[in-house]
């Protein structure tokens, strides 16, 4: 408390004056102590921590932009690095399935246990332009357009001479899985377009398109 104050009643005072002047005094005193008591306040904010879970309840960090490998499985990381050292431009996304992957493509079969777990990366290697798949952390291929038709192996440049005589050759991508490699190659002649794997020795895995305004489709035959 503040202090004492010290109340004299003289005679002349009446009793009613006394009353009053009591009952202001000890709201004086109240006011003091309770002022005292208010002198020092302390203003406390509650804190937040967001956690990012993956898909199989263990925390990642965040992706950030200077880290092109954020939240992308160990497994994942260490086989892309060993299979494409110096790779440039490296951008990882989440593998999103799509309805418009045709069952007949050779690559079809890389994508049927795929889901949005799965990770695909973008990426340029020996001045190509790359996408690889992983499932599970574990790369299952990858394909790459290639901007100079010249690279094409002399076998499939044979057979498309020899098979697709007076065709042009419209665009080439080079696809790898872990049992072999094969050249998706896009075919025009007029009206007439197909598109053909062949494998590194010049043999048609697959082929599918339009000729004379029928559907044409043919596939190796399963050994």
């Amino acid at each position: 408390m503040a202090g004492i104050i010290k109340i004299i009643v003289t005679k002349q005072t009446t009793m009613k004056s006394s009353l009053i002047i009591l009952l202001a005094a000890g709201s004086l005193a109240l006011g003091s102590c309770a002022n005292n008591g208010d002198n020092t306040s302390t203003d406390t904010k509650d804190t937040a921590t967001t956690t990012t879970t993956t898909d199989n309840g263990s925390s990642v960090q965040p992706a950030t932009d200077n880290d092109a490998t954020a939240n992308v499985p160990q497994p994942a990381r260490t086989s892309f690095e060993s299979r494409y050292p110096q790779a440039k431009n490296v951008k990882w996304v989440r593998y999103q399935p799509t309805s418009s992957v045709d069952d007949s493509d050779w690559t079809y079969d890389w994508f049927s246990n795929m889901d949005t777990s799965d990770y695909q990366v973008n990426f340029n290697w020996e001045d190509m332009d790359y996408t690889a798949w992983y499932n599970d952390g574990e790369w299952i291929g990858s394909s790459a357009r290639m901007a100079d038709n010249s690279k094409l192996p002399k076998a499939v440049n044979d057979a498309i001479h020899q098979d697709y005589s007076g065709y042009t050759i419209k665009e080439v991508d080079k696809e790898n899985d872990k049992n072999r490699t094969v050249y998706e190659v896009d075919l025009e002649k007029g009206s007439d377009k197909m598109k053909v794997h062949f494998d590194e020795n010049g043999k048609a895995v697959k082929a599918k398109g339009r000729v004379g305004g029928e559907k044409v489709k043919s596939k190796e035959k399963s050994k």
